[in-house]
This record gives structure tokens, C-alpha cells and sequence, in this order.
């Protein structure tokens, strides 16, 4: 993955040991692996999905040792510079282009004067005639210029009063979303079970089917999963929200352990605080009716 960015990692780093924080204090409050929290650091390409999820996190470290993000995220003087050198151009280009336009409606106008001298009754129309395209012309060019694309939403309230509502209908629910496509999410919480390690757990003696998990949150907190499928769900959990989430095992979660209470194939997983991607893995059932 290469970065379409850039940033001070060795920014983060003096700032975390200025702050007496190892990367497993940091990893532990940000919900991260120690991994990411080094591949910030020293500005590596591994640790994460995509550059959008990258740069999520580099905003919440940031965030969490109370440092200014753009200083530490660098813009790309290059990149600015070539737009800037562009706008001058289409400036420069549609300033000529008017002028263009009026030196030929004035050059017609001439010509119109001069070849029909005899009549100048039908001279001042064709002058009004052709004025009058120039000016339309001049407007339909301003008017190109000025051109935004449209948006979803008139205004900034407009959006807001939309989510809002959105929000008041699933009041009291589990949030469900595809974090794959979502590119507003919030700096609370980045799922990144998918390019983490996990830690494994299976059940000695299942009780019950692997084709789904059980988990009561004791706490707020939003956890991922994501199935041997590659089907993948985000939960928005509230105190003592109960969960029961179905698909092909084996299941990878990330999620709070100390806010968690997981139970698989008919036991609770012991999570330790350590354990915030997890992998359950299916165990056969017995049949002992025989």
C-alpha cells in the first residue's frame, strides 16, 4: 500500500515517549495492534486496509496525545503547486477566449458596416444582433467556468437534519454497516480485523452449532466481525446490548474485551484484556445419543 500522503511518524513517536505511553498503552486505547501503532510510527506500508483507514488513525493518535493533525500530516507542495498552475492556466484561458469573442463580434460588426453602407436601418440590427451574441456567448463562458457538481444535500443543514432523523428511527437498535464502502466513519472506532493477527479459541467439548456467537456488551462500545465468507458487520452496542450474530465459522472479532461476555458452541469464551481481535474456530459435535 502506498500512501498518497505524507506525515511525521517520528512526531508521533517523541510525543508517546514524552508522554511515558508504550505502544501497548497506546494500542490499548486506540484498539489497535502494537503493529499499527509501530507501522505509524515509522512509516511503514503494512498495518492497514486501505490509505483512507491509515490516515483515520494517524487523526486519532494524533488526538489521543493531544497533538494538531495537520502538523502532522504534510500536504504535497507538489500536488498544490500543479493545481494552483492549473487554475491560472483555465483563468488565463478563458480571459483570452473573451477577448476572442469580442475582437471577432467586432471584426463581423465592421464588416456588416462597411459591405452594407447603403442600409442603415438593417446595419443597426445586425449590430444589435451580433451584441447581443457576444454578450450570451461571454455569460454562456462564465457560466461554464462557475459549474459545481451537485450535491446530495442543498445545504450543510439540510444533511444534518437527514441524519438526524436517520438516527431517531434506529434509536435503541444495534447499528449494522459495511465499513468497506463507508468512508465517513467515525475516529471512535476503525475495524481493521481483516489486516490484524488474531488469537485463536475453540471449545474442548461443544455443546452447540458454530454457526453463530452470542455476546452481551457490559459497556458502550462498537465491535466487527467478519465470517469465513469475508461477510463483515459492525455493531454499535450499548450497555447490556445482546447480540447474536450468524454466518460461516470460523468468526474474527474485534471488540473490547473487558466490555464483552462471548459465548460460542454453548460455552463463554475467557477473553483477557489483551485480547481485542479474536478468532473462534468451529469444533465438530458429538452425537452421544448412539
Amino acid at each position: 500500500m502506498s500512501d498518497p500522503f505524507n506525515y511525521k511518524g517520528d512526531t508521533l513517536a517523541r510525543k508517546r515517549q514524552k508522554l511515558k505511553l508504550s505502544h501497548e498503552d497506546v494500542a490499548q486505547q486506540l484498539t489497535l495492534s502494537v503493529s499499527q501503532i509501530i507501522s505509524l510510527e515509522k512509516n511503514l506500508d503494512s498495518g492497514f486496509a486501505t490509505p483512507h483507514f491509515k490516515m483515520l488513525a494517524i487523526k486519532r493518535y494524533s488526538k489521543l496525545l493531544n497533538l494538531d493533525p495537520k502538523s502532522v500530516v504534510i500536504q504535497d507542495t507538489k500536488q498544490v503547486n500543479s493545481s494552483n498552475e492549473f487554475v491560472e492556466v483555465s483563468k488565463k484561458s478563458t480571459f483570452s477566449f473573451n477577448w476572442l469573442l469580442i475582437l471577432l463580434g467586432f471584426i463581423a460588426i465592421l464588416i456588416f458596416i462597411f459591405n452594407q453602407s447603403d442600409s442603415q436601418n438593417d446595419d443597426a440590427n445586425i449590430i444589435a444582433h451580433l451584441e447581443k451574441e457576444i454578450i450570451e456567448n461571454n455569460n454562456l463562458s462564465q457560466s461554464e467556468n462557475n459549474q459545481v457538481d451537485d450535491l446530495p444535500f442543498s445545504s450543510e443543514s439540510e444533511s444534518n437534519q437527514v441524519i438526524a432523523h436517520s438516527k431517531s428511527e434506529n434509536e435503541n437498535k444495534p447499528i449494522v454497516e459495511s465499513l468497506e464502502n463507508n468512508e465517513g466513519v467515525n475516529l471512535d472506532f476503525i475495524c481493521t480485523i481483516n489486516t490484524t493477527a488474531v488469537k485463536e479459541f475453540s471449545t474442548t467439548n461443544p455443546e452447540k452449532s458454530a454457526n453463530y456467537f452470542h455476546l452481551i456488551s457490559i459497556e458502550p462500545q462498537t465491535i466487527c466481525t467478519v465470517d469465513n465468507l469475508g461477510n463483515k458487520k459492525t455493531y454499535q452496542l450499548e450497555e447490556g446490548s445482546k447480540v447474536t450474530h450468524r454466518g460461516e465459522p470460523p468468526f474474527k472479532i474485534q471488540l473490547d474485551p473487558n466490555k464483552s461476555r462471548l459465548y460460542f458452541q454453548g460455552w463463554i469464551v475467557h477473553l483477557k484484556p489483551q485480547d481485542r481481535f479474536i478468532q473462534l474456530n468451529p469444533k465438530e459435535l458429538v452425537d452421544l445419543s448412539n
